[in-house]
């Protein structure tokens, strides 16, 4: 029998096997059927449900959730129509049995506890924002039959009545898995009554938090094994087994299986997974199950997530043993003793032998020791890459103290900070060099001072060498670029050193015949990495010009026999590899390389990819790259732990993450530095408590992102601060380089985030093309390359602009510079569409004429283009004036071109309103964290506050609380108090945060009301994240200072400097009805709401509460405040600040900004408050009773 599933679904399947087989055995008399019920009834019972409750019960369901949980978003879009692969988790009758029992137990279901485990599962694989606190919230699918319980014999039709609905798990790490369960049993039957609904109208209702790619099913058909037993034997006819066999488009399934045995069984789509991750999907699930059954008490934070396999091999990962550790001193002592009389160094075309260098350093280390260089001293090595540089360094090191490399080329104030910052008291450099450095230290200036001859004794008596060797003792300090701006000092000790040679002795194939290049600026740990190679195996330090073209490196490779080398990406790929091919190892590090690269160069000699940070003595990890192991996707693997070293992957709750997943990496081990110089604070956030090792062991928490293979090798895959927020999505920038970089144009790629012309962050692509510098013919066009991109990335993934480089800038140690990267011209790199219909026509001609462009195409980004939040609110006037719409601002911020907006005013939303004149302003009202409510100021309006998005996080919504009585009939006019005020302002809030923390901000006025709102909130129990007061005057001290309102108050108030009002009228009248009249009459394009009328209520408006203001006597409120003053001309005391000590308990931090009190909302202001109110918003605060604030 073969049916669709239009037709029937799968209850129905067992009750037509079972009618099939009586009338088999009636030979097809139909009397012996009872009478069937029928869909119809169904049908009709449907039609009479409540749609519009259905919607808003879905929509309430996934409030404040963003974005939904996707595996693999791209698979969404594609059909795989090969058959799902499958595995299965027998369970049995007796753990069914205690499965059962354990969910009985805590008042939910069987399907509620596999449901739950599915969700912290997927919470673990693809972690979102919660699980940063180590929680978690998901959604996935579940089928649910659709059959109503109020619907007479509906057990017994047959017909299409199942549905997949999305189901959303919420969950904090400290709860525990019983009360998960309960939430989301509730959760489940608030919802029963609206499985009607079909998935497409839910993921409308719900938004894109019901986004989901996997699936749970739950098979309850009504198989009647008894009625099945009786029909055996009937004509011949005996039925051996009921088997289910489904499938789903999705690319992961769970389907629970009850009959004839209890299983689970796990379908996946080979594409997205393949058959290693599902079998460890089903290991983790029975781990999950088994924890979970044995105690339901235990915290989600804390369960099991890896396989027993993977928990004993990758927490933590391991390394070879680690080598008896050696001061730098030792390992220099052993290389001359292996090799006296073999080369050393070769520079200049010149050879010195390991004994000539020996007693050279001998001598500088003597005079040093007499002017004071000790151990845990630093001495500054202050020159440039040579003999000398490499020769100080062995000095240094023979004295007990650690070298500190001071670049002669930077700047005199960096290396005089440096000096300062080390505490240096000695250093060595030349008399070249010695005019430009500072006086701070004693210096050795070696010219002043002949060494020995090659061939002469030493002019300095050997000694008798009493220093006792101490690994822990600082072997140098190198300072490296701070995320403040400030370098910061990593001091690295003796201990991790023997591991680095013995690692690039054996990794990298070092003997005494290898010639290893010393091609990195000394103030670089490269540097040490190449020095310690060649001392590795007492072979030949080759030594490149610092002042010579890299263009000549190729030159200087053949010439000088150079067997070995480490090279960056970004030096690699200006070369070919037929310039170097004398080279047997090739080392690469320092930032990522690409497939390009790696099938370019590893061909014909061994390839090493190294990672390590400053912190990790430069070698973490290595992986031999070879031509056949790169794969057309994914990342070049940087391999496994070196020798000494061990690491861990973890999620941003600190748990091991399992393979495949993404998660920052920590490293352990001797090799890792002492921490940061003077800065006790960086080296506690940076350098932790290792709870995989002893005690007192430490790991570094490197801020790299990876994921571990299934051969256990590490693939790097960016920064986490190379992560970037677009328009609320969270965006890696290696993967739109890798996209980049496919482009049949495109040599090399870079892309950053920079501000765009409003202030926000842009994602810019920086190429250089196959030929630099390019010819006409062959120079990368950036719009052929953005529309490469958008066949590949979604929208918001896309550049906003490319830029075309001759070169990529780089850094003196030969990685990305960024800070050297231009600055594009924003203009539209998208390929101009002319409009197609009368409204699309409309829209583009209104972005011209907002922008001062020639054309806009409809695909152009309104923003991009120059277009800031306060023209948005004038171009969505005059649009609503010409089209009769009531378009919304909201539709302009959430999608910015004509195309969009086009179509929403052809097919408007019916139930939008004038939000810009509402009480309640939606400035920004996406976003998943906590929320900021901003009051008006005197004028009534929160129009000002739109300059603030582009200082605050993309992903916090900011709406504006405005006057009542300009759109509606509740006129401010007939409030008594401030307290009445606030009491609608909070009610509007509560509409949007029913319960959660939320952020206050007002300005003037609006700042009062803000604290009486705040104080309310608080005194009923609730949590208030911030306040922060713009220069507002407690009532008792309005009598000291002119609170007039003049005309260009007005216009600043409402943040309009941008706008043609501006320009016009006498700013110097204090606003009056007259005043303002005479200013709106200059003015054609009136922004939305500045109808003479509506401006006259605001006057009215402005005088009533600021009566209303004078009466009020504010509340106590127990909190912290940020409180920003106006100090125009440098001199303002804190008048209006102390005012406020009594009604704010709390700790009050001041800001004091060069503006009057009506520029607060100004462009030039805004600069200095918006990232003193985003950092005030998301500074650490304490759990509070009433539950844990999110930021």
């Amino acid at each position: 029998m073969t049916v669709h599933h239009i037709v029937v679904d799968g209850w129905s399947m067992p009750i037509l096997l079972r009618d099939l087989l009586v009338l088999y055995a009636a030979h097809g008399l139909d009397a012996a059927l009872p009478d069937a019920p029928s869909y119809r009834d169904f049908l009709v019972w449907l039609a009479d449900r409540d749609r519009d409750a259905a919607r808003s019960a879905w929509q309430l369901a996934f409030a404040g959730r963003t974005h939904g949980t996707l595996l693999e978003p791209a698979a969404a879009a594609s059909i795989d129509p090969a058959p799902p692969q499958r595995a299965t988790l027998d369970l049995g009758p007796q753990r069914w049995a205690a499965l059962a029992r354990c969910a009985n137990d805590a008042g939910v279901t069987a399907n509620t506890v596999i449901q739950s485990l599915w969700a912290i599962i997927l919470g673990r694989l693809a972690p979102g924002d919660d699980a940063v606190r180590g929680g978690l919230d998901v959604t996935f699918g579940a089928t649910v039959s659709g059959r109503p319980a109020d619907l007479d014999q509906v057990d017994e039709t047959v017909g299409l009545f199942i549905n997949t609905v999305p189901v959303r798990v919420r969950a904090e790490a400290a709860e525990s898995v019983a009360a998960v369960w309960q939430r989301l049993h509730d959760d489940q039957a608030r919802l029963i009554d609206h499985h009607h609904l079909g998935l497409a109208e839910i993921a409308q209702a719900a938004g894109p938090g019901a986004g989901f790619d996997t699936l749970v099913v739950f098979e309850s058909y009504p198989i009647d094994t008894g009625a099945l037993e009786t029909a055996n034997g009937v004509d011949g006819v005996r039925v051996v087994d009921v088997a289910i066999d489904e499938a789903t488009h999705y690319p992961l399934t769970l389907t629970v299986e009850t009959q004839p045995q209890p299983r689970l069984v796990f379908s996946a789509r080979t594409r997205v997974v393949d058959n290693a991750t599902l079998a460890a999907l089903v290991e983790r699930f029975d781990r999950l199950l088994r924890t979970v059954c044995a105690d339901s008490s235990v915290p989600v934070g804390t369960l099991p997530i890896l396989t027993e396999s993977e928990e004993q091999q990758t927490v933590p990962l391991r390394g070879r043993p680690t080598e008896p550790a050696m001061t730098l001193r030792e390992i220099i002592r052993r290389a001359v003793a292996r090799r006296p009389n073999g080369i050393a160094i070769r520079w200049s075309g010149r050879s010195i032998t390991y004994a000539e260098a020996d007693r050279w350093s001998d001598e500088v280390a003597a005079r040093l020791a007499a002017a004071g260089a000790r151990p845990e001293e630093y001495v500054a090595i202050a020159l440039r890459r040579s003999a000398d540089s490499v020769r100080s360094v062995w000095a240094v090191a023979k004295t007990g103290a650690a070298f500190l490399p001071v670049d002669p080329t930077y700047p005199a104030d960096r290396i005089a900070m440096l000096l300062a910052d080390s505490g240096a008291r000695l250093g060595i450099t030349d008399r070249r060099t010695r005019a430009d450095l500072p006086d701070s230290i004693e210096w050795l200036v070696l010219d002043d001072h002949p060494m020995a001859s090659r061939t002469a004794p030493p002019v300095v008596a050997e000694r008798r060498n009493t220093l006792a060797d101490n690994v822990d003792h600082p072997a140098y300090l190198i300072y490296t670029s701070g995320s403040t701006g400030t370098p910061k000092g990593v001091v690295v000790s003796h201990r991790g050193l023997a591991n680095l040679v013995g690692e690039r002795r054996h990794t990298y194939r070092v003997d005494e015949d290898s010639r290893f290049l010393h091609n990195t600026s000394p103030s670089f740990d490269m540097s040490v990495g190449e020095q310690l190679a060649a001392l590795s195996a007492s072979a030949t330090l080759v030594i490149s010009d610092p002042d010579a073209s890299p263009t000549t490196l190729p030159d200087l490779v053949g010439r000088e026999g150079v067997t070995h080398a480490l090279l960056t990406p970004t030096a690699l790929a200006t070369m070919e590899p037929e310039s170097l091919e004398g080279l047997r190892v090739l080392g690469v590090g320092g930032e990522a390389i690409g497939r390009e690269l790696v099938s370019r160069w590893a061909p014909g000699r061994a390839m090493r990819n190294g990672y390590g940070p400053t912190e990790a003595t430069d070698i973490a990890t290595v992986a031999a790259l070879e031509p056949d192991t790169v794969t057309p996707a994914g990342a070049i693997p940087i391999g496994r732990p070196v020798r000494g070293f061990e690491m861990a992957v973890l999620d941003p709750a600190l748990r091991p993450v399992a393979r495949g997943v993404v998660g920052e990496l920590y490293l352990g081990g001797p090799a890792l530095a002492r921490g940061y110089h003077g800065r006790a604070a960086l080296t506690a956030d940076r350098f932790v408590a290792n709870p995989f090792g002893r005690a007192g062991d430490r790991m570094y928490r490197t801020g790299d992102l990876v994921s571990l293979a299934d051969d256990d090798s590490i693939r790097y895959l960016g920064r986490a601060d190379r992560q970037v927020k677009i328009r609320g999505h969270r965006i890696e920038l290696g993967e739109i380089e890798a996209v980049l970089l496919r482009s049949p144009s495109v040599r090399q790629a870079v892309t950053v985030g920079k501000p765009g012309p409003q202030g926000h962050v842009v994602l810019v692509g920086y190429v250089v093309g196959p030929d630099s510098p390019p010819t006409d013919d062959a120079r990368p066009q950036p719009r052929e390359i953005i529309d490469h991109a958008s066949r590949t990335l979604p929208r918001h993934m896309v550049p906003s602009a490319i830029v075309v480089l001759d070169a990529i800038p780089t850094t003196p140690s030969g990685k990305v510079d960024e800070r050297a990267l231009p600055d594009p011209e924003f203009a539209s790199t998208t390929a101009y569409a002319p409009p197609t219909t009368p409204t699309e026509q409309l829209v583009a001609e209104e972005f011209a004429h907002q922008l001062g462009l020639e054309r806009v195409g409809i695909d152009d980004d309104f923003f991009l283009l120059g277009g800031t939040s306060l023209s948005a609110f004038a171009m969505v006037a005059r649009l609503r004036d010409h089209t009769g719409s009531m378009l919304s601002i909201a539709a302009v911020l959430d999608e910015p071109t004509p195309r969009a907006l086009a179509r929403g005013l052809d097919d408007p939303d019916p139930v939008a309103d004038d939000a810009a004149l509402g009480v309640l302003l939606p400035i920004r009202p996406i976003g998943t964290g906590a929320p900021i409510f901003c009051v008006h100021p005197a004028i009534g309006l929160s129009w000002g506050y739109a300059g603030l998005l582009r200082h605050l996080d993309a992903d916090r919504p900011v709406y504006g609380l405005q006057i009542p009585g300009v759109v509606d009939g509740d006129s401010v006019l007939s409030y008594e108090s401030i307290d009445e005020v606030a009491d609608r302002y909070l009610r509007e809030i509560r509409h949007v945060m029913p319960h959660g923390p939320v952020h206050l901000l007002g300005w003037s006025l609006g700042g009062v009301i803000a604290h009486t709102i705040a104080a309310r909130i608080s005194a009923a129990g609730g949590t208030v994240a911030s306040l922060t007061l713009l220069d507002s005057v407690i009532p008792a001290g309005l009598a000291d200072r002119d609170e007039t309102m003049y005309l260009t108050d007005l216009v600043s108030a409402l943040g309009l400097e941008d706008h043609p009002l501006a320009a016009h009228g006498a700013h110097g009248a204090p606003v009056t009805r007259a005043s303002v009249d005479d200013l709106l009459a200059q003015v054609e394009d009136m922004p939305p709401g500045l109808r003479p009328e509506m401006v006259h209520y605001l006057i009215d408006a402005a005088a009533h509460t600021d009566q209303l203001l004078r009466r009020h006597v504010p509340p106590v409120y127990h909190g912290d405040t940020l409180f920003v003053t106006a100090d125009p001309a440098g001199t303002a005391g804190s008048t209006a600040k102390n005012g406020w000590v009594g009604p704010i308990t709390g700790d009050i931090d001041e800001l004091r900004v060069e503006c009057t009190h009506w520029e607060m909302c100004s462009y030039a202001a805004m600069r200095t408050i918006g990232p003193a109110v985003e950092a005030y918003l998301r500074r650490p605060l304490p759990d509070l009773e009433s539950g844990r604030v999110t930021p």
